[in-house]
């Protein structure tokens, strides 16, 4: 899933977003591109399932354009229900839409055959 919006938004105030999730860490250890910035990259981790975010196509700028989560649901690991929850807090305290990469389309959160439809 990413995140787009009609303007760019704070990557700042992105980062305190998503320092308020549980479980979410700045880990940049487990980042899949070294040429991110380690600023950019984002892990949840509850121990059960992972979720990684990817801030700005990894490139640390004041305004920020992108947003990925990204969760590998064919493994036990992942876990599509905490990539939306988090796709849920993003798009509502950064004034930002969520795209679905694998529907091809805007995801309105807050409408439930729209979720629905994310998790099938």
């Amino acid at each position: 899933m990413e995140f787009v919006g009609p303007y760019n938004f704070n990557f700042v105030q992105a980062v305190k977003e998503l320092k308020k999730i549980d479980n979410i860490k700045n880990d940049p250890t487990l980042k899949s591109w070294n040429s991110f910035d380690d600023a950019c990259y984002f892990l949840y981790n509850d121990g059960q399932y992972k979720v990684e975010i990817e801030l700005n196509v990894g490139t640390l700028s004041e305004k920020a354009e992108m947003i990925s989560v990204i969760t590998n649901y064919y493994k036990i690991e992942g876990s599509v229900t905490e990539a939306i929850h988090i796709c849920k807090v993003l798009c509502n305290s950064l004034n930002l839409d969520c795209w679905s990469m694998k529907l091809r389309k805007i995801v309105d959160l807050n409408d439930a055959q729209d979720v629905e439809r994310e998790y099938n």
